[in-house]
């Protein structure tokens, strides 16, 4: 049923994309004005977009009988439209469907011997909003929509799973003076990975967003910020928080091409029985050329009762802790995680392999209280983009469990064609 809606909607949209692409829409009428013709341009001079994403993944997870092996692609379909008296809109749906024999757990499909991939089947409307530019250096955007917000610590699309995370919301962008950038948004629903078909799959909330950066600094940029999110359900309400922080990051050349990399970011959680735990992140690091070397340490403490630990349930949790996702949640003692990140991109040798790109990482892992070893983590991986049109990727994710959760290897393949 799912293939069937999916082909059926590719159809009626090839026509709408053809349609919005022609340069000339018929004029049969004679009352047609120049203010219909403007108005048509909305559909004339919009963009139409198409990408699939393939991904393979396997995960093999101590404790449980068999490993999963995730076959899905995911199809997005899209259309930016032109612009009508300061107005443009963008529509999107999104469709994800299991290739083969779908031997994991998608946490709908019932295969809990499986070890969960969090790509269940869906078919779901990921933007549906509209924008306002009328007022100078301000943006407007109401509607379905995705929204990240600096390095996605706490908001982000979660862009790495085939279902991204999606906003029902109303933002506000006002770059009025120099240098500076001013956010606000309002949340009314949060529209999750595990797609509409999840009992926890969407949450509805009242939710602000407040984020404003200064980038007027020759050695980087400023950033202020203060999320409060409100979850509607009862049993959500130990999610809700008000959280408060500041940030400082950027780079300084040395000698070129010798960059010092560094970020200092604080913050502090304001949540349900008034307990406030906080959080801190230091990093440091050095450019050279095409290679990229960074050291950090990023503590999601807890209160002093202990009661609560530092949580971010609306950011992109796989770019953080480890890609073996294993705390998604922040554990009750806290988290510190130390590491090492390197990277190297490829350039100037041969077209055949220029841009290539390499990365590894490695996470140790501890309680904020009671110093407790939660152990070790390898990440890897190689991404290459080509022919503008397609990307290609391996990665790899190894922890290493020592009194929190379980030893766990994920592998994946992905590509991806974009048009």
């Amino acid at each position: 049923m799912l293939l069937y809606k999916t082909l059926s909607f590719y159809f009626i949209f090839g026509i709408f994309i053809c349609y919005g692409a022609d340069n000339s829409i018929e004029k049969n009428h004679e009352t047609s004005t120049k203010k219909v013709e403007q108005f048509a341009d909305l559909i004339k001079k919009g963009t139409p977009y198409i990408n699939f994403r393939y991904r393979f993944e396997q995960v093999n997870q101590k404790g449980l009988t068999r490993r999963a092996k995730a076959s899905t692609l995911r199809s997005k379909v899209g259309f930016k439209t032109g612009v009508y008296k300061k107005f443009s809109g963008h529509l999107e749906l999104r469709n994800v469907l299991s290739i083969g024999n779908d031997s994991y757990n998608s946490t709908l499909n019932r295969k809990s011997r499986h070890p969960v991939v969090a790509d269940p089947e869906a078919m779901e409307l990921t933007r549906g909003n509209l924008k306002f530019t009328g007022i100078p250096k301000t943006t407007i955007v109401a509607g379905r929509q995705g929204i990240n917000l600096d390095s996605q610590r706490f908001v982000g699309t979660v862009g790495w799973r085939q279902n991204d995370q999606t906003f029902d919301a109303v933002h506000i962008v006002n770059k009025a003076l120099p240098d500076t950038k001013i956010y606000y948004g309002f949340v009314g629903n949060v529209n999750r990975v595990l797609t509409h078909r999840h009992p926890n799959g969407t949450w509805g909330m009242r939710t602000h967003l407040i984020n404003a950066s200064y980038s007027g600094l020759e050695i980087g940029k400023f950033t202020v910020y203060g999320y409060l999110i409100d979850l509607d359900k009862k049993h959500l309400k130990s999610k809700s928080s008000d959280t408060f922080g500041l940030n400082f990051s950027g780079s300084t050349d040395v000698a070129r091409p010798i960059k010092l990399l560094y970020k200092i970011e604080y913050a502090v959680q304001r949540a349900y029985l008034r307990k406030t735990p906080r959080y801190y992140a230091l990093e440091g690091g050095v450019g050279y050329s095409s290679l990229t070397l960074k050291l950090g340490l990023e503590i999601l403490g807890t209160d002093k009762s202990r009661a609560r630990s530092f949580q971010t349930p609306l950011a992109t949790l796989h770019k953080f802790n480890g890609w073996a996702d294993k705390f998604l949640v922040t554990p009750s003692n806290g988290l510190h995680d130390s590491y090492i990140n390197l990277t190297y991109k490829i350039k100037d040798i041969h077209k055949t392999i220029d841009d290539t790109r390499f990365h590894i990482a490695y996470h140790k892992f501890s309680s904020h209280r009671g110093n407790m070893s939660y152990r070790k983590e390898w990440n890897g991986s190689l991404t290459r983009s080509f022919l503008d049109h397609f990307n290609v990727g391996l990665k790899y994710a190894n922890f290493r469990s020592k009194n929190f959760a379980t030893n766990t290897q994920k592998f994946w393949f992905t590509f991806g064609v974009k048009y």
